[in-house]
């Protein structure tokens, strides 16, 4: 078996810890950068991305695998429910647009609708960033701990390879970095709502049909099962 997996390894850009013997898939748009503020602050001082290491506030990277080292190591992986990740990035999309810096956007030309957004193959994140549950068959693993937007407090303290840090800086930080979403509003389209555990998420009512949620969600169905989302999330 460990044979098998060594073929399968990614080769570069993977972002771990051989301190506090972790890897981390730091999925896009899925509350990355609080993440690695987060864990600088705590004293993960060895997370690296390609062997280089990451200081606070820096770019990491958000590609899958297992480090050469790192095979026996939990995987940690951010997730967001696929109906607000896939809204968020068509907002930002209109933003490109309207800047003039997205392939063929030109000023002044009609905004992409939503619907026509999901109906596109190619969307705001590369295939592999976007389908990112896809790479875990060929990679051979699948997430041994979860770190979902909506959850994160939650999940945070469920994370076995966090709790080394001392008790006052995971709280301490937590308050900083993930309670205070300093990202927030970070987009002008950004509409939000409060979920039930009083997390803000984008309001997805003003922009999906049923239609439209079923789509995603026979697209996105395995991040739906293995994280947890509802398939009715998008009513909230």
């Amino acid at each position: 078996m460990a044979k098998q997996r060594e073929k399968r390894l990614t080769p570069s850009n993977l972002t771990y810890s051989k301190d506090w013997k972790f890897v981390w898939w730091a999925t896009a748009g899925c509350g990355s950068r609080s993440i690695e503020r987060f864990l600088v602050q705590i004293g993960v001082s060895d997370l690296r991305d390609d062997e280089a290491p990451i200081q606070n506030g820096s770019s990491w990277s958000h590609r899958q695998g297992i480090p050469e080292g790192c095979e026996d190591f939990p995987v940690i992986c951010n997730s967001r429910n696929p109906y607000t990740r896939l809204l968020s990035s068509w907002k930002d999309i209109l933003v490109e647009q309207e800047e003039n810096i997205s392939d063929g956007a030109v000023k002044g030309h009609s905004k992409m609708s939503f619907e026509s957004y999901l109906a596109k193959k190619e969307r705001f994140y590369p295939p592999e960033e976007l389908h990112y549950e896809k790479e875990w068959a060929q990679i051979g693993v699948k997430p041994s701990y979860k770190l979902r937007m909506e959850h994160l407090v939650e999940d945070i303290y469920n994370v076995e390879p966090f709790m080394k840090a001392e008790k006052d800086k995971i709280e301490r930080y937590i308050n900083a970095y993930i309670m205070n979403n300093v990202h927030a509003n970070e987009n002008r389209y950004d509409e939000y709502i409060k979920s039930p555990n009083g997390v803000l998420v984008q309001d997805c009512k003003p922009h999906y049909t049923q239609e439209l949620a079923d789509m995603v969600y026979e697209e996105f169905k395995l991040v739906f099962d293995f994280f947890g989302y509802e398939k009715d999330s998008w009513l909230l």
